[in-house]
């Protein structure tokens, strides 16, 4: 049992940590609550819809196939992991068990793990790789239906409600996203350096561009077309109006209103392509890219990003916007001399709404857990501390501690985590990625001139692929 002693001492190391850390930058550093332990945290209104229960310092165990989660005992000094220790000390010290991560050997392997241990009942949560989603969804016996388990709150703001919503198949729920991984989800939006903004002599408060509803990739396209700066040997040095990456093309698809699959009236999922919004999208984002002459485009994967081209570039100050996944690379962004401001990629029409994709962040209870209840009190929990606490670290971590200088970014920031849609499609797409890249397979790979004969060629080209896709989603028992 940790004594309250003990997790005052670790709140001193970590506030000092912090302290540390973002003063080696020059920036405030981000005001963290001290932890608390199980016993005043029982006075928290929200933490009052679980109840506190002695479950006799058992082990309590997650399978993830993504990362550790819960395994972390000592201070780093970062911000986000320290935060996530103090969440694991909360739980232990509130419900009397011991939080452990066993970490798959390899992505998508859960499912797998899942089945060899239907009669042992070895895990209590499991956290899937996105790609795993559908296999885990689909595989009988594996999890529980959400729905039917007391004390998980899943109309509440730490769950995101477009995907307790679209993930709802034949009735139930199996795989439910809530600010437990909000480090670990995608958030894909378009950054801009504020101080090329403020040199190019824009009056507009692109902030209340996004807020009025103007904010669309016309506009992006002729704030593009108007800036950046060619040298006299037209490359090297040059300003650049965006710096694409092309691997988040998926996101820009939802962002200008795509997506896979729909629910009909009776809550049948349907295929929702658009022919015509997809041609229009096409269009957009091909003059966008091809026709500006001021874009310069690369890709790769996370792990090739600090050393990519199209980072560097915006990085060293060479690009006033930026397509990121602020959502997972994050920590990249202490690397910035420069102020940068946040914004939603854009929306294709004025009348749409702005979107955010995610596909990532999902949590299920495994049907053989050794406890059910168990399982959703803790997972319930988790959830709320880390609405209350996790993700304001996470934002905070985002801005390196300049909410007192500019808390419109930290507005922008709520409001595109607000923002966050799931679709059903997507995670039964995520190993092909078909579907789900469209406009990348039509824009970029195949630079396409006439966008209504290749998004016509490519929808019929990929019918079984679709028929095949629709067919899995509805048949979810």
């Amino acid at each position: 049992m940790r004594t309250k002693r003990k997790w005052l001492a670790a709140g001193v190391c970590l506030l000092l940590a912090q302290t540390m850390l973002f003063g080696a930058c020059g920036k405030k550093p981000a005001e963290v609550d001290p932890p608390v332990s199980g016993s005043e945290a029982g006075s928290d209104e929200l933490q009052e819809l679980v109840p506190t229960r002695d479950m006799g310092d058992r082990d309590f165990v997650i399978l993830s196939d993504i990362g550790d989660m819960m395994s972390f005992h000592d201070y780093t000094g970062v911000p986000v992991m320290d935060e996530e220790v103090n969440r694991t000390l909360y739980i232990e010290d509130r419900f009397h068990v011991v939080c452990k991560t066993t970490k798959a050997p390899t992505a998508g392997q859960a499912a797998t793990m899942l089945q060899q241990s239907e009669l042992a009942g070895d895990y209590d949560l499991v956290y899937p790789h996105p790609t795993e989603g559908a296999e885990l969804i689909l595989t009988a016996a594996l999890l529980t239906d959400l729905t039917q388990l007391s004390y998980l709150n899943l109309e509440r703001e730490w769950y995101n409600q477009s995907q307790v919503r679209e993930y709802v198949a034949n009735g139930k729920l199996y795989l439910a996203t809530s600010d437990i991984s909000v480090p670990g989800q995608g958030l894909n939006c378009l950054l801009f350096n504020r101080q090329l903004w403020a040199g190019y002599g824009f009056e507009e408060d692109l902030y209340q561009t996004v807020k009025d509803g103007n904010w669309t990739i016309e506009h992006l396209t002729e704030l593009v077309r108007q800036t950046g700066s060619a040298t006299e040997d037209g490359s090297e040095g040059r300003i650049w109006g965006l710096s694409y990456r092309a691997n988040i093309t998926a996101s820009v698809m939802y962002a200008l209103g795509g997506t896979i699959l729909k629910k009909d009236g009776t809550g049948t999922f349907e295929l929702a392509f658009d022919t015509r919004r997809l041609t229009d999208m096409s269009e957009k984002l091909s003059t966008l890219l091809y026709n500006t002459g001021n874009v310069t485009m690369g890709e790769s994967d996370n792990a090739g990003f600090p050393t990519s081209e199209y980072w560097l570039t915006f990085s060293g100050g060479r690009a006033l916007f930026f397509t990121m996944d602020i959502g997972q690379l994050y920590n990249y962004l202490s690397e910035l001399s420069f102020d940068v401001g946040y914004l939603p990629l854009p929306k294709l029409y004025e009348t749409d709404s702005y979107q955010v994709n995610c596909a990532s962040g999902f949590f299920g209870i495994p049907a053989h857990a050794p406890s059910l209840e168990e399982s959703a009190i803790i997972f319930e929990s988790l959830s709320i501390y880390s609405y209350e606490h996790l993700k304001p670290v996470f934002f905070n971590s985002i801005l390196l501690g300049r909410l007192s200088e500019k808390p419109d970014d930290y507005d922008m920031l709520n409001y595109l985590h607000s923002i966050k849609i799931f679709d059903f499609g997507f995670t039964f797409d995520a190993t092909n990625r078909i579907a789900s890249n469209i406009l990348y397979n039509v824009v970029i790979t195949g630079k396409q001139n006439n966008a209504s004969r290749a998004i016509s060629a490519y929808l019929r080209g990929q019918k079984g692929y679709f028929d095949k896709l629709l067919e899995s989603a509805n048949s979810v028992e």
